[in-house]
C-alpha cells in the first residue's frame, strides 16, 4: 500500500470557488433539488463503506451546511 501525505488546504483558497457554485444554485434554483427535496426539508445520512477509506473535507463543509 502507498501511503500519500497532503498538506492541509486553506479556506481561503477554495472558500471563493464555493461560493461561486453555491451562488450559482441559489441564483437560478437547482432543478434536482427542487423536484425531490420538499421546501425546507432537512435530514442526515450515514455513510458506510466496505473498505478503509480515507474521507476529507468534513470540517471545512460544516460552514457550507451549519
Amino acid at each position: 500500500m502507498t501511503v500519500v501525505t497532503f498538506t492541509s488546504l486553506d479556506p481561503a483558497s477554495y472558500r471563493a470557488i464555493v461560493r461561486r457554485a453555491l451562488a450559482d444554485d441559489v441564483r437560478w434554483g437547482d432543478l434536482t433539488t427542487e423536484a425531490v427535496i420538499l421546501g425546507e426539508h432537512q435530514t442526515t445520512g450515514t455513510l458506510v463503506l466496505g473498505t478503509p477509506c480515507v474521507l476529507a473535507g468534513l470540517p471545512n463543509m460544516r460552514q457550507w451546511t451549519c
